[in-house]
């Protein structure tokens, strides 16, 4: 039996409901979330502020989103090989510097050690050859222990000045790794499909956020982990973390 007009049944297909890629990444320049919003019944599509009593900021969601995947797919381009060759030899030079200014502390503890260590086994010697009263056997066994205690902290003191004048203060092997996962990311950007799920897969993992600054730029955040010791790729991070502003 057909249903009667006007009985309430809605025959048609139900509105294509907007998918956000940046959910979740978004803060406002007044540092509160954004969070997906549209209007003109669905019309016009937007990240608005979750402050909605005190800033009412909104951006258009499809200017921002396609400027989130410019960022990836760019990030190659963005790579300044010759920042990168500077900056080993800014390191090299830098991490030179250190170690010739140790060196002299190094000596100092070498020579101590010795002279302690030459210490303690004449009280050694002169505990063992029982020469030494009742009276004067406590003494000498409490320099035993304070001139052992030296050896050892000395010891520690030489293999920490040792150990920071052998390394290199960064690893070239780690930073062209860090170079070459930045290049494969901005690879798969270029040949993926327009799918959603996929784009918002690859956002979510290497941005960390996207912050509106007071000029209406913004600034991109992203989870690459550059190696700890690599000052070049801590100064690339930088120049990538940079201001843009999404055209639209």
């Amino acid at each position: 039996m057909l249903p009667r007009a006007g009985s309430g049944l809605n025959l048609r297909k139900k509105a294509h409901k907007r998918q956000y890629l940046l959910s979740g990444l978004l803060r406002c320049k007044c540092g509160r979330y954004m969070s997906p919003a549209s209007a003109k019944s669905g019309r016009y599509f937007y990240y608005e502020c979750t402050d909605d009593l005190n800033c009412k900021n909104r951006i258009r969601a499809e200017a921002i989103e396609e400027e989130a995947l410019n960022q990836l797919q760019h990030l190659n381009r963005k790579i300044d090989y010759k920042l990168i060759e500077a900056g080993w030899a800014e390191v090299e030079q830098r991490h030179q510097e250190y170690v010739n200014a140790l060196r002299p502390e190094l000596e100092n503890c070498r020579e101590a050690v010795r002279q302690a260590k030459a210490e303690r086994e004449k009280i050694i010697e002169l505990l063992m050859s029982g020469h030494l009263s009742e009276t004067n056997a406590p003494i000498f066994n409490a320099r035993l222990e304070t001139a052992s205690k030296e050896v050892d902290r000395l010891t520690a003191r030489i293999e920490g000045l040792e150990a920071e004048c052998s390394n290199i203060g960064y690893d070239p092997d780690r930073a062209l790794q860090f170079v070459r996962e930045i290049e494969t990311i901005a690879d798969i950007m270029a040949h993926i499909p327009g799918d959603f799920e996929q784009q918002r897969r690859i956002l979510v993992t290497h941005i960390k956020q996207i912050a509106e600054q007071p000029d209406g730029s913004f600034r991109f955040y992203f989870n690459f982990e550059p190696p700890k010791s690599s000052t070049i790729c801590q100064v690339w991070l930088r120049q990538l973390d940079s201001n843009q502003r999404p055209s639209g």
